[in-house]
């Protein structure tokens, strides 16, 4: 399904399938969730117990956004404030 030709204010021309344009952060959250499962996955922690519970109970997709939701907002906090990310361990 691709999108209509579109003039954006400086006179470009956007073609192409809007499922690939610029929507990485769920597939990348995908991909933590499926890392998560494996044997191979670092020890738990509280952010991956959160994942893994919520994937069980509400679905993978609606998991991976939410997880892509939450690391965006790590990031954020991180950037915004200067410090690490310290990672709680599971309870």
């Amino acid at each position: 399904m691709s999108i209509p030709l579109e003039v954006s204010p400086v006179t470009e021309v956007i073609t192409g399938n809007w499922r690939n344009s610029g929507r990485n952060n769920p597939r990348r959250a995908r991909a933590v969730l499926c890392h998560a499962k494996t044997k191979t996955a670092p020890a738990p922690d509280r952010l991956r117990a959160w994942a893994l519970h919520l994937e069980r109970f509400r679905g993978h997709n609606k998991a991976a956004v939410a997880l892509a939701n939450k690391l965006a907002r790590i990031a954020w906090a991180v950037w915004k404030y200067d410090t690490d990310f310290a990672a709680a361990p599971a309870a």
